[in-house]
């Protein structure tokens, strides 16, 4: 439904120097000679001898470089021998910056580590199908079961309404207007690497699918001007933080040149936007005044939580008692754990995370300042994960002063599996699960706690991503293993915690007991059903502005729209395009057979599905006589 549009991204070559200008590295008004894919390829093969290979985090690197540096007129053409190797030079002077020089002793292993957790996180982003549904997911129906929970309490501020106001776009329609930006520039990738062409968005040029007004309103909230790059640059060369930190990037995916063009550094900046993690900083970096920025951010720690709740609520249908939300103490009503769960004697209990790293520690290249920030905000810091798992686990069980929580009974627990949940993506990378269990079993020893009964074993801590924990459901809902017999395992296979539970899952234990891999058809099939609505708002004109000028002339085709009714909330508001025709008549005559059989079956919940004949443009057609 969403068909290519040529003229939507404009197209430009790098330009010969001009005048008595040298021949150097510039940052140009139109930043041809920074993106230009045979820019990037005469960087990684300056010399065919000796080709200097760099990896993402090297070349957003050398990017910060111009931007602080460069001249701001003239250019490197890059079509001589001299011109390239100036290039090459520059590659290899940023490369002698990831590693000690020859002669030179090793970096301590410890900093080498976290410079690989950090550039492995850079070059694996979340994959844009949890992303996307999880941002829909905390935007719509967690966001809406919260606010009903706190009816009679004072709300948080409407941030969807001040995020509107502020930039003209409604979180629905951000989302929309960079999914489909998103899928224009994959599908442009490889004619613009074998062209030797860049893209840009013009927003002066007629869209035919979103206007200019709208583009400009999409962009500004994440577009920084090349006028203002050297002040927004964090750091300096001297210090090694300077070749890990992409926080510029993440902040301005988008660079505007003249007030109308926009330059997307990278794509995997533009999809971390869809992602929960991404959006957050979307909306948070919007906000102008402190306080909303930190209620914000509380909030979307609750909602975070409350997603997390949902799927541990959903993995258990047949036990649903098992899963206690929120279990709270009997003296005050204080809560125990975020969330746990009781199979038999044995009790989970979870903590979720939905902070995130500052950034000084996470891009800080040495090790000290690093785990200092994890210990802090996950690990035994006060009201970090691992501090509120031990400090409650020590009520629950204490030896002297135990408090009693209804939905635990303390007296029949025999085992204990602690984990925490986290939001922050650079865990799901090295070896952090190992710091934080070695904080848990340090602070366990100190515990003054009674054993209600004999024998009574406390289960290795483990560490959950959210994205792990969504790629981890449907096996617990189908009952596949138990998470007891599956964490005892890797504790005797992998007690040094070289491997992530979901990775020790995968490659060990799947394989093992010889269970098939699953995929949450759930999410696939949420995901598939809201870029189905997405595309049919973009193709409809929803982001047009029709006063501006004609779209283009109709073509008298007739579309059958399908909305679900019922079951999933997520959906409820997602009309797709399920079937065009050459003629009213023609739909007409199908949805009659539909009405008379059923709408066919769709990888989605519903009761039923609403359908509709319209024309194009989602206007209603009328039934022919």
């Amino acid at each position: 439904m969403l068909q290519r549009e040529n003229h939507l991204f404009g197209y430009t070559r790098s330009k010969r120097s001009q005048g008595s200008v040298p021949a150097g590295l510039t940052l140009a008004g139109d930043l041809a000679s920074v993106f230009n894919a045979r820019w990037v390829r005469a960087w990684c093969c300056a010399d065919p001898l000796r080709p200097p290979r760099l990896h993402r985090a090297q070349l957003l690197s050398g990017i910060k470089l111009l931007a602080l540096y460069a001249q701001r007129e003239g250019g490197n053409t890059l079509e001589t021998e001299v011109e390239r190797h100036q290039v090459g030079e520059l590659a290899l002077a940023i490369n002698s910056f990831y590693g000690p020089d020859i002669g030179e002793p090793n970096w301590p292993a410890g900093d080498v580590s976290v410079q690989l957790m950090v550039s492995a996180e850079l070059n694996n982003p979340e994959p844009i199908l949890n992303g996307l549904v999880r941002t829909r997911c905390l935007l719509g129906p967690v966001l809406e079961d919260y606010l009903e929970r706190l009816k009679g309490q004072v709300p948080p501020p409407p941030f969807e309404r001040i995020f509107t106001l502020l930039n003209g776009l409604n979180f629905r329609d951000f989302l929309d207007i960079t999914l489909y930006l998103y899928f224009e520039q994959s599908q442009m990738l490889e004619e613009l690497m074998s062209t030797n062409k860049m893209a840009y968005i013009d927003i002066r040029l007629p869209k035919r699918y979103v206007s200019g007004k709208n583009m400009a309103n999409w962009a500004q909230p994440m577009a920084a001007s090349l006028d203002y790059l050297p002040s927004l640059v964090r750091g300096s060369e001297l210090d090694i933080a300077f070749f890990f930190d992409m926080t510029i990037f993440r902040q301005f995916p988008l660079w505007r040149s003249g007030g109308y063009k926009y330059f997307l550094i990278d794509p995997m900046f533009l999809a971390e936007r869809l992602s929960s993690h991404g959006f957050y900083w979307t909306v948070a970096n919007g906000l102008v005044d402190d306080r909303l920025r930190y209620q914000f951010q509380c909030l979307w720690g609750e909602l975070v939580q409350e997603y997390v709740r949902q799927l541990l609520g959903e993995s258990f249908p047949t036990e649903p008692q098992s899963f206690l939300r929120r279990p709270t103490y009997a003296d005050d009503g204080s809560e125990v754990f975020d969330c746990a769960v009781l199979l038999g004697d044995g009790l989970i209990p979870i903590e979720i995370k939905g902070s995130v790293l500052p950034i000084a520690d996470k891009y800080a290249a040495k090790a000290d300042p690093f785990y200092q920030g994890v210990s802090a905000k996950f690990g035994s810091g006060p009201g970090a994960g691992v501090e509120q798992l031990l400090r409650n686990i020590e009520h629950i069980l204490s030896a002297e002063h135990r408090r009693e929580s209804s939905q635990i009974p303390s007296g029949r627990i025999r085992r204990i599996l602690p984990i925490v949940i986290v939001h922050e993506p650079i865990f799901r990378f090295g070896g952090l699960a190992r710091t934080l269990a070695t904080e848990f079993t340090t602070g366990l020893k100190r515990l003054k706690i009674r054993p209600p009964v004999e024998p009574f074993y406390v289960y290795p801590f483990q560490l959950l991503t959210v994205e792990e924990l969504e790629r981890l459901q449907p096996y617990i809902q189908e009952g596949d293993f138990d998470l007891f017999d599956c964490v005892r395992s890797k504790a005797k296979e992998d007690p040094d915690y070289q491997l992530g539970l979901w990775e020790f899952i995968t490659t060990r234990f799947l394989p093992t007991k010889g269970i098939k891999p699953r995929a949450n058809e759930k999410m696939i099939g949420r995901f598939e059903w809201l870029t189905k609505a997405q595309s049919w708002r973009v193709y409809r004109g929803d982001y047009y502005d029709h006063s501006l000028a004609e779209r283009r002339k109709a073509t008298g085709y007739a579309i059958i729209c399908a909305r679900p009714v019922g079951g999933d909330k997520l959906l409820w508001d997602e009309v797709i395009a399920y079937q065009e025709y050459a003629s009213a008549k023609e739909a007409y005559k199908a949805i009659c057979a539909i009405a008379d059989t059923e709408f066919p079956k769709q990888p989605i919940s519903a009761d039923y599905f609403e359908c509709h004949v319209v024309n194009e443009f989602g206007v209603p057609i009328k039934e022919p006589e």
